[in-house]
């Protein structure tokens, strides 16, 4: 007989993956639309269409209850629209300036980021060989940086202050504390997925 427990759990499961998979997808043309639309646009403008789009594609799965709890409790929610704000528009001006292949390999600088702002935001404690992993991360950043060639670009900066950006918005005041917050908000792309190293 079938587990009808373990059948829903498998099938979660599998639309889950499944809808990751569209979501990195559609993330992934957003990237490359964005790296197109601005060489006619001002970086500005793209994201205040990206935002107003956004906002227009989400609204009606948005309870009116919802949004007067964000209006009536404004304060805890300023601070990470900040930081989301810088995060998307510095991402947004790397993309127009920085060859992508190293915008997006200098975009997974963002987890080495988290684990600093889980230590000095959450007060989480990081064991030796996380710190070790994050030298070692850092090691790798140098490494795509080359800061000291000629060919270092200092607008590859933008994406290193993009990723942290997006780490001081990740640790969620409101749920339950998690290990190590990586709030990859779209890296290819700002995909708004949260991840747990523990």
């Amino acid at each position: 007989m079938i587990d009808l427990v373990q059948y829903r759990r498998s099938r979660g499961n599998t639309e889950g993956v499944g809808w990751a998979i569209v979501a990195a997808a559609m993330l992934t043309l957003m990237t490359f639309a964005v790296r197109q639309s601005t060489r006619e646009l001002h970086v500005l403008q793209v994201v205040f269409v990206r935002n107003a789009l956004a906002l227009l594609l989400m609204a009606p799965w948005m309870p009116s209850t919802e949004l007067r709890s964000v209006t009536t409790r404004i304060r805890p929610f300023l601070p990470r629209a900040i930081c989301e704000a810088a995060t998307i528009t510095l991402w947004f001006s790397a993309l127009s300036l920085v060859p992508l292949t190293e915008a997006v390999a200098l975009s997974f600088s963002l987890p080495l980021f988290a684990t600093l702002a889980a230590r000095l935001f959450l007060g989480e404690t990081v064991g030796w060989k996380r710190w070790l992993a994050v030298s070692a991360g850092f090691a790798g950043v140098l490494l795509v940086l080359q800061p000291g060639r000629q060919s270092f670009a200092p607008t590859a900066l933008l994406v290193l202050l993009s990723s942290a950006t997006a780490a001081v918005a990740a640790p969620n005041d409101g749920g339950p504390r998690i290990s190590v917050a990586v709030h990859a908000e779209g890296r290819c792309g700002h995909h708004s997925s949260w991840w747990a190293i523990r």
